[in-house]
């Protein structure tokens, strides 16, 4: 029958396993999406300073323009082709000049004479064609491109013709202000998709005039950065990109399908984040998407193992438990057999000690008479050392009595029941020191106030009277003084009695507390050598201690420990 303790542990084990299998999945759940937003914002970072290099880029470019009067067709090629070559997410970097009607057979006999025989500034027909471009007050057309090679048939495109790329080039000419445009669909040499272009302003004088008719007058064209966005998203996640992790990118903030620009929705995604940001006066949204294998997913092997392993560990907790209450349950059993046997022990032991000093005493009893009929017998006749033999004799019976009543008196020691009462122990050393027989007058000084409280008095005071007995008994100064002190120490109470007396030998403070063993030579302690036993036992069963000190001034102090709640410590 396996124990309640046992089945609770058990239980216990189960819910504390299935407790920490949850708390496990679901800690590796949220690093899995902290994972996840974490490499989302990093992305995010790093789409944000691609375009934001792209505008430092452009302005670079247009800072060319500005430390010279005239920019080269050589010269626009050269500067480009260095910054290309490094980042070639950028599709195509143009000059985009604010050609006026009267100027525009001059700007087309220049690019002639550059080696470009077919030049023309031109426009798309409604079927897609490229033709000349129609009459207008202003053109803006593509008159140097870089590379030229995938880009020849946008030379010499106006992009005014197209209302999307003449909307935001209008937007950054009247505000001086870097535009990119909305997406637009490039058909380039060899590659098409959705693009955007950047429009950089430049006007003469270097800065951007205050008012919009100055902005108007001084303008001369733009430094123009086009781009295909999945060459954009490919250059930034070129090795960043984890399997399970999709992007896809809108308009404006609407999740419309005629404003993707980049990337497909997954449907059964497990984590999604979406974000804003701002692309050169436009907004995008970004749409990031994980599914189970982004960095692996979650697993349930690891909350299971560990889970198991912590079952298996209180299981075999519980088993050991099982098994040290049966052997307690064992133990307990024979602890209250070895009681009861130690109980009936005690009390035959009581019994014979009882008997004995009974049947002790009655031979002792008539020694002591037949020395008192020799006395009679002989009178007052009788040699001196006879005298001195029967008094001998006296003196051994009554030390033999003395040792049976006090052999008796140990085995009873401590066997009484508590009988608990409030006991002021200033009172009671008064009335002990009133009940001992003594010659002289004793100095009584209490150094500090004694405790008053409830505890066993009968015990306490056999203890006390023990002790200040023998101070005195053995004390042979003429001024005996007895000090007597107490301190409160956790949860008991440290009485001190303290002698102006010969002192004891600190090799014989053990000894002394030892059965029938007395103190002979300078000390002339001679008595039965139980009374300190008997105290030291006393103090013992109530978990005390007890011990001599010498004192420096000469005497000796004995020091014991007795509990403030005597019923806690039985």
């Amino acid at each position: 029958m396996i124990a309640k303790q046992t089945k609770i542990i058990l239980l216990l084990g189960l819910l504390l396993s299935g407790l920490i299998s949850m708390l496990i999945w679901n800690k590796q759940k949220t690093s899995w999406h902290d994972s996840f937003q974490n490499k989302a914002h990093v992305m995010n970072l790093a789409i944000l300073s691609k375009l934001e290099l792209n505008e430092k880029v452009l302005g670079s470019l247009i800072g060319l323009f500005r430390s010279s009067k005239f920019v080269s067709r050589d010269e626009f090629a050269i500067f480009t082709e260095s910054i290309i070559e490094n980042q070639k997410f950028i599709h195509a970097l143009e000059w985009i000049p604010k050609v006026p009607h009267a100027e525009r057979l001059e700007y087309e006999k220049r690019a002639k004479l550059d080696g470009f025989d077919d030049f023309q500034i031109s426009e798309r027909s409604t079927s897609g064609e490229l033709i000349k471009a129609k009459i207008r007050e202003v053109y803006y057309p593509v008159y140097y491109v870089h590379p030229l090679e995938r880009n020849k048939l946008a030379l010499g495109f106006d992009l005014s013709s197209n209302p999307i790329r003449a909307e935001t080039l209008k937007r950054s000419m009247d505000t001086g202000s870097v535009e990119s445009s909305s997406s637009i669909n490039l058909a380039q040499k060899d590659k098409s998709g959705p693009g955007f272009l950047i429009f950089y302003p430049h006007y003469r004088g270097n800065e951007v005039p205050k008012t919009l008719s100055k902005r108007r007058e001084m303008f001369e064209g733009f430094a123009l950065g086009v781009y295909l966005i999945e060459e954009l998203i490919k250059d930034v996640t070129q090795g960043k990109m984890v399997p399970g992790l999709n992007l896809v990118i809108y308009e404006n903030s609407l999740i419309d399908e005629k404003n993707r620009l980049y990337g497909n929705l997954i449907e059964d995604q497990e984590m999604e984040l979406s974000f804003p940001i701002s692309v050169s006066g436009r907004t995008w949204y970004l749409v990031w998407q994980a599914d189970t294998e982004f960095n692996g997913g979650v697993s349930l092997n690891f909350p299971m193992v560990a889970s198991g392993g912590f079952f298996v560990l209180m299981f075999l907790l519980a088993m050991i438990f099982e098994m040290n209450l049966v052997k307690t349950k064992a133990i307990e059993q024979e602890v209250r057999i070895r009681t009861a046997e130690l109980k009936r022990a005690n009390k035959d032991l009581e019994q014979f000690a009882s008997i004995a000093s009974h049947d002790l005493k009655a031979p002792l009893r008539g020694i002591g008479h037949l020395s008192h009929w020799i006395k009679e017998d002989l009178g007052e006749n009788f040699p001196a050392e006879v005298g001195n033999h029967l008094a001998r004799l006296d003196e051994s019976v009554k030390s033999m009595d003395a040792l049976i009543n006090g052999i008796l008196e140990y085995s009873k020691a401590g066997k009484s029941s508590i009988e608990t009462k409030i006991v002021n122990v200033e009172s009671l050393v008064k009335k002990t020191l009133g009940l001992i027989d003594i010659n002289n007058d004793v100095e009584l000084v209490v150094k500090t106030s004694l405790p008053n409280f409830q505890t066993d008095s009968v015990k306490l005071s056999q203890i006390i009277s023990n002790l200040i007995s023998n101070a005195i008994k053995h004390n042979t100064n003429s001024d005996k003084k007895l000090l007597i002190s107490s301190r409160k120490i956790g949860g008991f109470y440290e009485f001190r009695i303290e002698d102006n007396g010969p002192g004891i030998d600190p090799k014989y403070h053990e000894k002394i507390f030892q059965m029938f063993q007395t103190l002979q030579g300078e000390s002339k302690i001679e008595n039965t050598g139980i009374g300190l036993p008997i105290v030291k036992k006393l103090v013992e069963e109530v978990n005390g201690s007890i011990r001599v000190e010498a004192v420096k001034e000469g005497g000796t102090a004995f020091v014991f420990l007795w509990p403030v709640n005597i019923e806690e410590a039985e």
